[in-house]
């Protein structure tokens, strides 16, 4: 096999024959009786997988191994015709992108787009070992092996516009894995997000579809809507749980035709937002009590990432303290010398064996933005309180310009 290849097909011969035309250099290969003997070289970037030619047990066997042999490969698979089910599948085991359209276009647009992510953030195992080492990750800050399963899944399908869906408690950093997302697809469009649990259910297609003037009481001009304003970027629904099931009726629409009709309107506008979708509850159980639409959710959960809570990933801590530290308290005294290593062993020490005083057992560790204002303090004439940790308290003594942590006396 030829080590200088770069994009690998396993497909017909017209399919290689219409890619070259376009002016992609691929090799087509026969796909191996035994997939276990498949052998890929290192200069090797994109595997393109045809789902017309090849079985899906082929496809899913061929992606299975080379997950095994390169873990960090670009894999294109191409199904028109596929339904949802494969293709949540198949991105599932490890496919950079499916393209389930019979157009040889959109193919290419996908090979360009692929390419385009690997150049922007190179995907190899040597650079993604040393993010790993350094615990940082588009700024979100995790040495979690499952954290750094999601950041993969992040790298290898940032450049599809499939739809995401993350599912996480309270706090855990959604929007930080969104915004990731959004950073890594090289999409030039805004970033907007949306907490659909905070927006009247009276107004809520006005603030996402927007609305023409006179299409209700109030509407003295024209709104042009979320969804427009993050044409060519990405938009997050977060809370997608709490959205209105009318409201519902009209995302499944925009996602299927990718146009919104603003209010009041007769005309559809054409949009290119990619959407991620975010909630802290169970869909499936939404969609089990009728309160959340089940074609709806299944459009939505084609690429899923479960965020594990923050107590689970305590390896992190460190980490977290150092940034809050360095970014929060120092602000507080002036970029004070000394700060950082006071708050180790004092401040977070209490955050880590936070008790319950009825119970006797740890109180759940807070979410990453919870942590903000409890580690953020409220300064005094005498230091700074920690309104979270009443057993926590920094004292200042000017006289000696020196800074100390100390225990708060009790109330009672």
């Amino acid at each position: 096999m030829p080590d200088h290849t770069s994009i690998l097909i396993f497909g017909t011969p017209e399919l290689e024959q219409a890619l070259s035309r376009e002016g992609l250099g691929v090799v087509r290969l026969e796909t191996p009786e035994n997939v276990k003997t498949l052998t890929i070289g290192p200069q090797t970037r994109l595997v393109i997988l045809d789902g017309q030619y090849l079985g899906d047990s082929q496809v899913f066997d061929m992606m299975t191994t080379i997950q095994e042999r390169r873990p960090y490969l670009d894999v294109l698979v191409f199904k028109p015709g596929a339904d949802a089910a494969y293709v949540h599948s198949v991105l599932k085991n490890g496919a950079s992108d499916v393209i389930y359209e019979n157009s040889h276009e959109k193919l290419h647009q996908a090979i360009e787009a692929i390419q385009t992510n690997q150049k922007i953030s190179p995907d190899t195992s040597d650079i993604r070992d040393a993010r790993k080492r350094s615990g940082s990750f588009e700024g979100i800050l995790s040495r979690n092996g499952a954290m750094w399963d999601i950041f993969q899944t992040i790298t290898r399908t940032a450049s599809s516009d499939a739809t995401v869906l993350i599912v996480g408690e309270t706090g855990t950093g959604k929007d930080l894995l969104a915004r990731a997302i959004h950073r890594q697809s090289g999409r030039t469009g805004r970033f907007v997000a949306v907490n659909c649990s905070t927006i009247s259910p009276e107004i809520i297609e006005s603030e996402l579809f927007g609305h023409e003037r006179g299409a209700f009481t109030g509407a003295h001009q024209q709104k042009q809507g979320l969804f427009r304003y993050a044409d060519g970027g990405t938009i997050l629904l977060d809370e997608i749980g709490d959205m209105p099931v009318q409201t519902q009726l009209s995302l499944l629409r925009v996602l299927q035709e990718q146009t919104v009709r603003p209010v009041g309107s007769h005309h559809e506008v054409p949009i290119d937002a990619r959407v991620i979708a975010a909630t802290n509850a169970s869909l499936a159980n939404a969609v089990q009590t009728g309160s959340f639409r089940e074609d709806l959710f299944y459009r939505l959960d084609v690429i899923r990432l479960e965020v594990p809570p923050l107590r689970e990933r305590p390896g992190g801590y460190p980490l977290y303290v150092r940034a809050f530290s360095e970014t929060r308290l120092c602000r507080l005294w002036n970029g004070l010398s000394g700060i950082t290593s006071i708050l180790y062993r004092s401040a977070f020490g209490a955050v880590l064996a936070r008790q319950c005083p009825t119970t006797g057992k740890p109180h759940p560790t807070p979410g990453l933005k919870r942590a903000h204002p409890r580690i953020d303090g409220r300064r005094s004439d005498r230091g700074v309180v920690f309104p979270g940790y009443p057993g926590v308290f920094f004292s200042a003594y000017s006289s000696c310009n020196r800074r100390r942590a100390t225990t708060r006396p009790k109330p009672w």
